[in-house]
């Protein structure tokens, strides 16, 4: 791919990713300062189930479709047709085993609507990843970028109305965040209309992206968890209150990731594509480049909020979140890390060493794990902020070390 025609790319996903990161923006402050840190904590524990499950069932189907359809060995037909089944069948079979539990299980009800939502939209979050995967690997990025945008405009839309009628359950602004995933599914179902008409399961393709995507799942999984477990950690030994303020300081930092999850999204179709063509001086110069890009814009923003974020928390969230601005600064440098690191992973997964990031990503978590476990319980909010990005700089020097060994 030619220098302009990936900077415009990126450019594009960027685009996509800040508007995002605006509309989600806006809903976590509606939600924060409308529910109080109660309440948006118990939303945050719930949303982050839900994307959790999704991601436990996706199988790393998203990103093996991105890498063999840009490879040109499958087609988007037999990826559609193929996610769209599993994902009918993923419904049948958990909501099936919900309704059959309900029998035998002894569960409140507010228990059980929650277990049905993190079920009923993690399994459309999960088919979301595959089509999602689909339009990468198509190189479609306007119908991606909008698919990845039209959640959060859906749930900001939700939000707002359930505000203005002065909605304080909970569970309603839930139910407005997977009704805005569901909303992205329907998009890229019609988009790939004439794919599904025509389209038919190929066994061999399935279990080939399967071979590949289970060791993305796993990587997968344990990078998403490196940066959850501190939630259901804090969230056992703290409640939900400290979980709220918590998560909004985390949601803060995690808009900076979209300069990396911009970058990403066009640079491992692309990889893909030049790896199967050995064009390795390309190769070197994209990531370069995408290394050079990320830092660069990351520690600019690092500098921005670390001036402003005092007032402007408190400001913005108002007083009871002011613990916020603390745990940000604390977060901000492992952002930075984590932000490279994810290239150095998109790297190293479209070079298809997919093993060796596994191996990475169980070593991060581990040692996540035991020290929010250690330290969450002593310190609290501070401790898994202190935690997480400690674990961003570990992910980041294994990362490193592992494209450069590697």
């Amino acid at each position: 791919m030619k220098g302009k025609k990936y900077l415009k790319l990126v450019l594009m996903a960027f685009g996509r990713q800040g508007m995002s990161a605006i509309l989600n923006f806006f809903s976590i402050l509606i939600i924060a300062r409308y529910l109080g840190p109660e309440g948006n904590g118990a939303f945050s524990l719930a949303m982050t189930a839900a994307l959790t499950f999704g991601l436990m069932i996706n199988l790393g189907l998203g990103q093996a479709n991105a890498y063999f359809i840009g490879r040109g060995e499958t087609t988007a037909s037999s990826v559609v047709s193929t996610s769209v089944t599993m994902m009918l069948l993923y419904l049948c079979i958990f909501l099936g085993g919900l309704a059959v539990s309900r029998q035998f299980l002894t569960v409140t009800d507010d228990d059980w609507t929650y277990l049905y939502g993190v079920v009923f939209f993690g399994t459309f979050i999960a088919c979301n990843s595959w089509l999602l995967g689909a339009l990468q690997g198509l190189l479609r990025f306007e119908y991606y970028n909008f698919s990845m945008i039209l959640p959060s405009a859906f749930f900001l839309a939700i939000t707002i109305s359930l505000v203005m009628f002065g909605v304080r359950d909970h569970r309603m602004y839930f139910l407005g965040w997977g009704l805005g995933n569901i909303s992205s599914f329907f998009f890229m179902a019609f988009h790939f209309r004439d794919e599904l008409s025509r389209g038919s399961i190929s066994k061999d393709k399935f279990l080939r992206s399967i071979s590949y995507g289970w060791k993305v799942h796993v990587a997968n999984l344990c990078s998403f968890l490196v940066y959850r477990v501190d939630i259901y950690i804090l969230g056992i030994f703290w409640g939900a209150s400290t979980v709220g303020i918590y998560s909004v300081a985390q949601q803060v930092v995690e808009r900076f990731w979209m300069i990396s999850q911009a970058i990403s999204t066009v640079m491992f179709p692309s990889l893909a594509s030049m790896k199967s063509k050995n064009d390795s001086d390309g190769v070197d110069l994209i990531v370069k480049k995408s290394l050079k890009w990320v830092f660069i814009s990351s520690f600019l923003g690092l500098l921005i909020l670390f001036v402003v974020v005092d007032w402007a928390i408190v400001l913005v969230f108002g007083d009871r979140y002011a613990e916020a601005s603390t745990l940000i600064k604390i977060l901000l440098p492992g952002m930075v890390l984590f932000n490279v690191s994810r290239v150095l992973a998109s790297a190293t997964g479209a070079a298809g060493r997919v093993g060796v990031m596994v191996v990475v990503s169980l070593t991060c978590l581990l040692f996540s794990a035991t020290l929010n476990y250690y330290l969450i319980p002593l310190y609290g909010a501070v401790g898994a902020a202190s935690a997480t990005s400690i674990s961003y700089g570990v992910a980041f020097f294994l990362g490193w070390f592992v494209y450069k060994r590697f």
